[in-house]
């Protein structure tokens, strides 16, 4: 049986490591923002009782966007009638914000993962749902 997550708020891509150089040498650490939503992303998997597994598994990631203010009334109505959302952040990139959030959580690692469906559409409010789906059960 699928397991679905339902994250609150515009979805934040993969970003990637900045690394900083001082006397002591340097190091390397993942920007907050990926830090934060990679970590909304697992304790809501967490509350929802999803617990590691051996078998492979299927993703899909609806990533929900509202229209941005900006648009007249008209091309409102079409983007939510029939428009794909398109910008930023890249869909690729958040497809590995929730691989490497869900690391240990749904999954001891993300190669396990062996289908990802994603799409990106406007609607009235930002979220983003992941439905987990063990596959050979």
């Amino acid at each position: 049986m699928p397991s679905t997550i339902v994250v609150p708020g515009k979805p934040v891509g993969k970003q990637r490591a900045r690394v900083v150089s001082n006397r002591e040498g340097s190091h390397t650490f993942t920007p907050l923002m990926t830090v934060q939503w990679e970590g909304l992303i697992k304790i809501l998997a967490s509350q929802a009782g999803i617990q590691p597994t051996d078998m492979p598994t299927s993703v899909v990631i609806e990533i929900e966007r509202t229209v941005p203010r900006s648009w007249s009334r008209k091309k409102k109505e079409r983007a939510l009638s029939y428009e794909w959302a398109t910008g930023k952040p890249d869909i690729d990139n958040v497809i590995k914000a929730v691989l490497d959030a869900l690391n240990g959580i749904a999954w001891h690692d993300d190669s396990q993962v062996v289908t990802v469906t994603a799409k990106r559409t406007f609607t009235e409010r930002d979220q983003t749902t992941i439905t987990i789906e063990l596959l050979g059960e």
